[in-house]
């Protein structure tokens, strides 16, 4: 992604998709211009179950729904993710490239 300004980097949060599926992992909160939030899922502790399912949220025809302890706490406007690009290898990591935007939500950037 570019252009991406970093509010959150790389901070170990509780993800919960669809509300009720539950990953450990680390996510990194921005925003892009466009008024759109870019959000960066990095999945830990997975198993090839786990990565399965991942996959098969990723080709859902929709926006996903996302909890988490920091969107929460930091009380960012972000109730649903786009997954733009998936990421996974061999050791089982799974990282999610994802825009989101909040319609009543305006933040411009210059």
């Amino acid at each position: 992604m570019k252009d991406v300004i970093i509010s959150i980097e790389r901070t170990l949060d509780t993800i919960i998709i669809e509300t009720e599926h539950e990953f450990s992992g680390y996510i990194t909160i921005g925003i892009v211009k466009g008024d759109d939030f870019y959000v960066k899922l990095e999945f830990t502790d997975l198993d090839t179950t786990k990565v399965s399912l991942l996959n098969k949220l990723f080709h859902l025809p929709k926006a996903l729904k996302i909890e988490s302890k920091i969107i929460s706490k930091e009380q960012f406007p972000i109730t649903h993710i786009v997954v733009e690009t998936i990421n996974a290898d061999s050791d089982l990591n799974v990282t999610w490239d994802c825009l989101s935007d909040d319609p009543d939500f305006s933040l411009v950037l210059s």
